[in-house]
C-alpha cells in the first residue's frame, strides 16, 4: 500500500469521524479500534502493529449525562476559593469610583488599616462585603 493510499484512508476516516461528531452519533471504543485497524498498512503491521494498535479497553468512553450531572453536583458542593487580594482591591476601587475616595478610606479605617496591602488576607471577604454594602447604601 502506497503512502498516498494510507494518507487517503486516514483522511477518509477523519472525515467520517467529523461527520459522526457533527451529527451527534456516539463513537464507541470498538469503532475507533476498527478504524485504526483498517488504516494500519498490511506490510508494516508486523513492526508497527504493537505501537499503533488501539486497545479498545484503554480508549475512554464518552461521558454520559449522568456522569456530567454528578460532576456538576460535586463542583457545586465544593466551597469556593477564598477571596484574593485582587477581589478585595476591585471591591475597594468600585467603592471609590461609586461613592468617592473618602468612602473607601473609611472602610479601610474601619478594619484598622490605611491601605489594603496591610489587611490580613483572612479578612478580605469581610472588607468586600463591607465595600459592597457601602456602595449599595
Amino acid at each position: 500500500m502506497s503512502l498516498e493510499a494510507v494518507i487517503e484512508a486516514n483522511t477518509s476516516a477523519i472525515r467520517e469521524l467529523i461527520e459522526a461528531i457533527k451529527t451527534g452519533v456516539p463513537t464507541t471504543a470498538a469503532q475507533v479500534a476498527a478504524v485504526a485497524t483498517e488504516a494500519t498498512p498490511a506490510k508494516s503491521e508486523s513492526k508497527s502493529a504493537k505501537a499503533e494498535k488501539v486497545d479498545a479497553a484503554n480508549v475512554a468512553e464518552p461521558k454520559t449525562e449522568a456522569v456530567k450531572v454528578e460532576e456538576k453536583a460535586a463542583a457545586a458542593t465544593e466551597q469556593p476559593a477564598p477571596p484574593s487580594y485582587k477581589d478585595a482591591s476591585e471591591a475597594i476601587v468600585a467603592l471609590s469610583k461609586g461613592k468617592g475616595r473618602d468612602a473607601a478610606v473609611a472602610i479601610l479605617n474601619k478594619f484598622g488599616v490605611s491601605k489594603l496591602p496591610d489587611l490580613d488576607p483572612s479578612r478580605f471577604a469581610d472588607i468586600i462585603d463591607a465595600a459592597k454594602a457601602a456602595l449599595e447604601a
